[in-house]
């Protein structure tokens, strides 16, 4: 049984947010549990260290720069049996929790939850947020090793690789990976799902909306022209490749690598049209995405395979519409 849950909370150069995503978690409706708040920010300010302070938040100082080194940091201070992540600029739903909780609860095998979001403006305040009926638990729960072929295709097209705000995960596994975290610093959300599957345990997928995602222009890049939207997205990706390689070799223990193959190929497709890549070389990455979508499915290699085909013809005309598909929603 979950008796303790552990929330941490990262925050680099920002104030404007934090003790919003601190209330949201203090604000939780009927947890049942004991609620643990780690923050950890390179900012030093008396009025936000004193509120946290006041709730009993630890509160950690550092200098390092990465998101991974803060999460690594956050994971190594938790005293839970179960951490959640929240960014400092987002909030939890108020019966979050209580919803997470109950997943591990029922399903002892479960090392990593993935909930859906709630889209919030800049300007939404944890105050205007009330909680409503309580939900009723919608969730999934998948055995890694026992997926084959197109149930793959499902959950790696779930996003459940998608924005760290989203994941619990059981504390001793999280502790686990915590250095390999410490030394990556794109795509968290990737990796950790990535860590969570290759393992061959059971995750669960949780529709229900629990993440307060906060949309804003520093999150989404909607108002940056064409070409600094193709040139962030390519060192964005070519680190992130590496990153993802780097966790995946240092994992101790691999059931199946159907996760990190996905990653890779999908991010391929996506670096064939950001570098600009020769028809030739587009092609062989096409062919490539194609005999995936047949094997696996996924509504995104289809999406994929278009743009690259497009990229042969045009790369001009496929970044563009790719940059709408990626900025036009979450």
């Amino acid at each position: 049984m979950i008796e303790k849950v552990s929330v941490v909370i990262t925050a680099h150069n920002r104030k404007k947010y934090l003790m919003q995503a601190v209330n949201s978690v203090l604000n939780q409706v009927n947890p049942g549990v004991k609620i643990e708040i780690v923050v950890v920010k390179n900012f030093v300010d008396d009025e936000i260290d004193s509120l946290l302070k006041e709730a009993e938040a630890v509160n950690i100082y550092t200098d390092e720069e990465s998101f991974g080194k803060k999460l690594s940091i956050g994971i190594d201070a938790c005293s839970g049996n179960l951490i959640c992540f929240l960014d400092d600029d987002d909030m939890f739903s108020p019966d979050k929790i209580a919803l997470v909780r109950k997943i591990f609860d029922e399903h002892k095998s479960v090392l990593f939850v993935h909930n859906d979001i709630h889209i919030i403006s800049e300007d939404t305040k944890h105050e205007t947020v009330h909680a409503g009926e309580r939900e009723t638990l919608n969730c999934k729960v998948y055995s890694s090793d026992r997926l084959r072929g197109r149930e793959w295709g499902r959950v790696l097209s779930s996003r459940a690789d998608w924005y760290v705000s989203c994941v619990s995960m059981e504390a001793t596994f999280a502790k686990s990976i915590s250095q390999i975290l410490y030394h990556s610093n794109r795509s968290l959300d990737k990796i950790l799902f990535l860590l969570s599957t290759c393992h061959g345990s059971s995750i669960s997928i949780c529709k229900n909306r629990l993440t307060m995602y906060r949309k804003h222009e520093s999150v989404t890049g909607l108002k940056t022209n064409v070409e600094d939207f193709r040139s962030r997205k390519l060192k964005f990706t070519k680190e992130s490749m590496e990153n993802i390689r780097n966790a995946y070799r240092d994992s101790r223990r691999k059931v199946n690598d159907i996760p990190f193959s996905f990653m890779l190929l999908k991010m391929e497709g996506n670096l064939a049209i950001y570098d600009r890549y020769q028809r030739v070389r587009s092609f062989r990455v096409m062919i490539d995405e194609i005999k995936h979508l047949t094997r696996y499915g996924g509504r995104e290699y289809v999406l994929l395979s278009i743009l690259l085909f497009l990229n042969i013809l045009s790369n001009d005309l496929s970044l563009r519409i790719f940059r709408y598909t990626q900025t036009r929603d979450i």
